[in-house]
């Protein structure tokens, strides 16, 4: 506070802010890199989470690290190839966890933009990875939201213990009362109280 630091470095972050915003039409990375930082159009925070461990995925495969460095010391046109077989082998990881359908989708879509011998940019391979996730994000939430509306059964827009309760014992038989009690706390905290949960805090539990 005595050298005015913290005041100095927030100037220089909002200049920094100011200048990503300005200029992310003129190129692909400053967009991207806006997006992951969540200046604008910014990404679910389980998206970037994904992408991060997308980038260990491909340091790992590789042995060279991959991540916001990459970008810092090169110029800003300058493009990054990544052969095509360490970029299926990284995107498959990232997959791995979903259903095959999902992992054979985001290869299939792969192929379609790499080139056979260049690879693909390491900036269009992210955003190839980030629009895979976020296509099954998004037909997740679809799902869930489907799930939770057929649960309401008075309409009312929230879910009591009975409604939650009933719900998953429907799609998880296995599940255990204090299983489901533990989940409906989460929820509860999630909502900001009360005795009934809403919308988003069943999808973050789900």
């Amino acid at each position: 506070r005595r050298y005015g630091l913290k005041r100095k470095a927030d100037q220089q972050m909002r200049i920094f802010s100011n200048s990503l915003i300005s200029h992310r039409q003129e190129n692909y990375k400053v967009q991207l890199f806006g997006r992951i930082c969540g200046l604008y159009d910014p990404l679910p925070q389980t998206i970037v989470t994904d992408l991060l461990s997308f980038l260990g995925h491909l340091s790992e495969l590789s042995g060279v690290v991959f991540g916001s460095n990459s970008w810092a010391t090169c110029e800003i046109d300058e493009p990054i190839w990544i052969p095509l077989k360490l970029a299926e082998q990284a995107v498959t990881r990232s997959f791995e966890t979903l259903s095959d359908e999902i992992g054979k989708m985001a290869l299939h879509h792969l192929y379609s933009m790499a080139d056979e011998k260049a690879g693909i940019e390491l900036t269009r391979l992210m955003e190839h990875v980030i629009n895979e996730h976020l296509f099954h994000h998004k037909r997740s939430l679809a799902y869930l939201e489907a799930m939770f509306n057929a649960a309401d059964m008075n309409n009312d827009g929230v879910l009591t213990f009975d409604e939650f309760s009933e719900l998953v014992n429907r799609v998880f038989p296995q599940a255990t009362s204090s299983m489901v009690s533990s989940m409906f706390i989460a929820a509860i905290e999630c909502s900001g109280g009360g005795d009934s949960i809403k919308d988003f805090a069943f999808a973050r539990v789900a």
